[in-house]
């Protein structure tokens, strides 16, 4: 699933809580601490805690080259 990280140590990530979908917000400390802020239902509500316009997706390099590695060897 992606995760999103913005100003401030925001991490954003997209989650099932009692079957149903919700945004997990967390902050992380300087320290390297992840603490919890938040679920919110709706991207809208994201607002209160971070400007949707600086979110950046986190994208785990490592998992797109294995997952090329296999489609080019399927070819």
């Amino acid at each position: 699933m992606p995760v999103w990280e913005g100003p401030g140590g925001y991490e954003i990530e997209p989650i099932k809580l009692n079957g149903r979908s919700r945004l997990r917000i967390s902050r992380r400390a300087p320290t390297g601490v992840l603490f919890f802020v938040a679920y919110v239902a709706e991207v809208d509500e994201l607002r209160r805690f971070v400007d949707l316009a600086d979110l950046v997706e986190v994208v785990d390099i490592r998992a797109r080259r294995r997952s090329c590695k296999r489609s080019t060897a399927q070819r």
